[in-house]
């Protein structure tokens, strides 16, 4: 992930001393029928398809300062995809910003009684604002069926200087009226990397532990962590292959639903990242425009020229361009040229390079106006090696998807599992060749190009996801949603965290709950 996720900026780390509007919510507290019983299992982690019990989300932004219209907006989100029981919303935010949510949710178009039961969940925690509120502490559940948080250790040697021990502290003790616990940290055997943070950490049912392999290189590394959340049986676990991406966590590949359609212990499907689907979907919509972003439009341009994985895929479409003027000069009865395509790229300086071009350009176009064909080209030229990647990356995701069904077919017979291949392009590593010319993913280096679908959030029956960029993906995502009972919402989360490398579900983090079963 980008250098960028690892700065704090001194003018978030501002502490509060403002309480709350109120404590625990009733059908939390009182912990309601409705609530599903817990998987068997002690001290393991919950699948998001368990109610949100309460869900934690900063202001601090990796662009500049705070983003109160960022947090206020999703506040709004999760609240209305809640409806009546609304989760605990912890908010590590300035006054200002959480002045801003109160007044946000006063001025929605819902009765009085509904807004004051949505504002009576609300918590201002005193603690410093931090955009990713995923990656230090993970929530697990024991056998009374209660909420453990439990820190990650090693984060508080992170480099940002992150006060992350004060942080789960104080949402700790935010969340205890409502009968959550603190657990033992957990521990790592080897350097502090990455792959220990809690988004690298996903349940699955089944009684099923998620947990990737990045930068774990050791096996009694990757072991000894799991072994913490998942006990010593190693069936209970899967290795999830995230050792290839810069932030090589599990929610940036793949994310567990809920599955309205099917009945229980089948009620889930499982997103996961497709390449191969984003090149389906362009390939049937080649004219139209990729990049979309109807809330921000104004900053269309802006966010493709600053974006490093846009601007890459830029110089790959015009390295296609040259090669085919080229090739048109030499053999112009073989070669057809996309003349606007050249158009697109005649005004973007490339150093040492002058093209001289047979018939006159009529218009000047950038990055922001590519269209799915530009992209489609990029991703299925010999000539490129965007294609070998990501096809090394959809090898992986099938090996991932054969894993998990061979697991849960093994525990959970009567279900066949339901996987969305979820439409997403990666840049930024490349395909190594090895001793015996096979190709191999280069390490810790991958990242989407556009905010990735799978790295959201679940509230109830509703997805929370990143608008995707895409038009036509996110009709696709919201189409597949649907198909499986569940509402689909978008926020617009490309500032606030996929510049920094990461996305809704790394900066958010959501408490899950269950009833405890009787003793066996």
């Amino acid at each position: 992930m980008s250098w960028l996720r690892n700065i704090v900026l001194l003018t978030t780390l501002v502490f509060f001393s403002e309480a709350a509007f109120s404590s625990c919510p009733d059908w939390i507290k009182n912990r309601a029928d409705t609530i599903p019983l817990c998987p068997k299992g002690d001290n393991t982690i919950l699948p998001e398809t368990f109610p949100t019990s309460a869900v934690i989300v900063s202001d601090g932004s990796t662009g500049w300062g705070i983003d109160s219209a960022f947090t206020s907006s999703f506040v709004n989100k999760v609240l209305n995809a809640s409806n009546d029981n609304p989760p605990l919303m912890l908010l590590t935010v300035s006054k200002g910003t959480f002045d801003t949510v109160v007044r946000n949710i006063d001025a929605l178009p819902v009765d009085i009684a509904k807004k004051q039961k949505w504002k009576s969940a609300l918590i201002r925690v005193p603690a410093p604002s931090y955009t990713w509120q995923q990656d230090y502490f993970e929530s697990f559940f024991n056998k009374k069926g209660e909420v453990v948080l439990r820190i990650v250790d090693s984060y508080k040697f992170n480099i940002n200087k992150f006060d992350s021990e004060k942080s789960f502290k104080e949402i700790s003790k935010a969340v205890r009226e409502c009968g959550f616990k603190t657990g033992s940290p957990l521990k790592n055997l080897g350097e502090p990397k990455g792959g220990y943070r809690g988004g690298n950490i996903e349940g699955l049912p089944g009684g099923f532990c998620l947990f990737g392999d990045d930068a774990i290189e050791k096996d009694k590394h990757w072991e000894f962590y799991s072994d913490q959340f998942c006990g010593k049986d190693p069936e209970n676990k899967i290795k999830v292959p995230t050792s290839w991406l810069s932030i090589g966590h599990t929610d940036e590949i793949m994310k567990v639903i809920k599955n309205n359609n099917k009945k229980e212990p089948c009620n889930f499907s499982i997103a996961i990242s497709s390449p191969k689907k984003a090149i389906e979907l362009l390939r049937n919509n080649q004219e139209k425009p990729f990049l979309f972003f109807p809330q921000n439009e104004e900053l269309l341009s802006t966010r493709a020229y600053y974006h490093r994985g846009i601007s890459h895929f830029c110089n790959a479409a015009l390295d296609l361009i040259e090669d085919e003027v080229i090739t048109e000069k030499k053999s112009p009865n073989t070669s057809k040229i996309d003349f606007k395509l050249i158009n697109f790229f005649i005004n973007r300086a490339y150093a040492g390079v002058t093209l001289s071009f047979a018939k006159p350009l009529k218009e000047l176009t950038d990055c922001h106006n590519m269209t799915n064909k530009h992209i489609l080209k990029v991703l299925t030229s010999n000539n490129t090696l965007l294609k070998k990647y990501n096809e090394l990356i959809q090898q992986k995701m099938d090996d991932l998807k054969k894993q998990l069904t061979a697991k849960l077919k093994k525990r959970l017979p009567s279900c066949t599992p339901d996987f969305i291949d979820v439409p997403d392009i990666f840049f930024g590593g490349q395909a190594i060749q090895k001793k015996d010319g096979t190709l191999e993913l280069s390490k810790r280096f991958g990242e989407s190009l556009l905010p990735n679908s799978t790295n959201s959030v679940s509230v109830d029956n509703t997805i929370i996801a990143p608008i995707s960029g895409s038009q036509i993906f996110e009709k696709y995502i919201k189409s597949e949603y649907k198909k499986r009972g569940l509402e689909s919402d978008f926020i617009d989360t490309f500032d606030y965290a996929h510049m920094g490398g990461g996305n809704l579900h790394c900066a958010t983090h959501t408490l899950h709950i269950c009833n405890p079963r009787s003793p066996e």
